[in-house]
């Protein structure tokens, strides 16, 4: 009898459904953004960190206090070979990093403005360092060979100076490879642009863009200087770096020097943009709302045009429950397919979601269907469609 009496009304009950489409569509986009952007922080959160553990200190001198605390947890092994040798091997690698802002200017462009400059230089202590930077993550630089030729520099004087400059800054100031740029009166010979590097956003790389230098020419950092430096170290991976983060983590601190772990980025990072996916949770609930308001609008229209059949069917014996069945089992119905074709449509919206906030996103969100926000949204058009049409009565 549903079936029956909804064939001359069905233009009205599709507008009912529309409603509920792009509400749910809305909800299931935004939902399953949410999930896979959970999900690619947890997987990519050793790419986002760039080492197994960071240790950042505004003072150089600070550098002598934690690495007897790493070999206190993490020693050193010695063993023997054939010829009676004795081999010293670390159970980890590390390589410094020196970061600090500064006027940079292009003579080319006669462009100047303020920039983060950032120098590598290997380990020197311990089991010896890398001049692989970073140790996990993808450091995207055109052309390829620029980057190898600038690490060719990390170990010696080079007889020309070299740097590698952000991608964004380069295209500011119309500069191209083979360019140079000034850093404290010292020119370095543009070798390479930097179009990505690990844990950084475009948005971040914009505001301040990064210059890559070899090394700090001197007179570069004085006294009263505002320098960061950061240690990035690589473990074995039979050692448990979490374990010695907590282990040393308290004499750190006392002394000064904060620590970061693939853990700790994990959840920052996740806490915020756990506020990213909250605010567009908070869109896509006015959007449900205004969903369900025009549901139950429309079924009130659509109800009072049938006032007159609901009669004749009380007259031929029909009970109220079952005239009322009827028509609940209509917009149930509707509801149900309006639910379905929403969060199919919200499926395919959330594909898209990543390229729109890709340049706030420090990591590339791998876009995949998502169970919980699918079944979410179907069980939650179809509760508004048997609600909503309630409520006025």
């Amino acid at each position: 009898m549903a079936w029956r009496d909804s064939r001359r009304s069905r233009q009205r009950l599709l507008l009912f459904m529309s409603a509920i489409v792009l509400g749910i569509a809305a909800l299931v986009a935004i939902n399953s953004f949410g999930d896979n952007l959970a999900q690619s922080i947890d997987d990519q959160a050793r790419e986002l960190l760039g080492a197994d553990l960071v240790l950042s200190a505004n003072d150089s001198t600070k550098e002598k206090l934690f690495y007897p605390l790493l070999d206190k947890v993490a020693p050193t092994t010695s063993r023997k070979l054939n010829n009676q040798s004795l081999v010293v091997t670390s159970p980890y690698e590390y390589t410094r990093e020196i970061s600090f802002a500064s006027m940079v200017s292009f003579p080319k462009s006669q462009g100047v403005r303020l920039a983060q400059v950032k120098h590598l230089s290997p380990g020197d202590y311990g089991g010896g360092g890398s001049n692989d930077y970073p140790y996990y993550g993808e450091w995207q630089i055109i052309p390829q060979s620029a980057e190898k030729l600038w690490r060719s520099n990390l170990h010696r004087a080079p007889k020309t100076n070299y740097a590698l400059v952000d991608d964004g800054l380069m295209i500011q100031f119309g500069a191209k490879v083979g360019d140079s740029v000034n850093v404290g009166g010292t020119s370095y010979k543009i070798i390479g642009r930097v179009l990505k590097t690990p844990g950084q956003s475009a948005v971040t790389t914009t505001v301040a863009p990064t210059v890559f230098l070899p090394f700090v020419a001197e007179g570069l950092i004085q006294r009263g200087s505002r320098v960061n430096y950061k240690y990035y170290f690589r473990f074995d991976t039979d050692r448990d770096v979490e374990k010695i983060a907590k282990r040393i983590g308290p004499a750190l601190e006392k002394a000064g020097v904060s620590y970061d772990t693939v853990e700790g980025r994990k959840k920052q990072t996740g806490r915020s943009f756990a506020d990213l996916t909250k605010y567009l949770s908070l869109v896509a609930f006015v959007a449900l709302l205004l969903g369900c308001v025009g549901v139950a609008s429309a079924v009130q229209l659509y109800v009072k045009e049938k006032v007159t059949s609901v009669a004749i069917l009380r007259t031929l014996g029909a009970s109220g429950r079952q005239a009322f069945l009827i028509y609940l089992l209509q917009t149930a119905l509707m509801g149900l397919i309006g639910a379905i074709i929403g969060a199919l449509l919200g499926s395919i919206v959330q594909l898209v979601l990543p390229r729109v906030f890709g340049n706030f996103l420090p990591i590339t969100v791998e876009t995949a269907l998502s169970g919980p926000a699918i079944l979410g949204g179907i069980g939650t058009g179809l509760l508004i469609s048997v609600l909503f049409p309630c409520c006025p009565y």
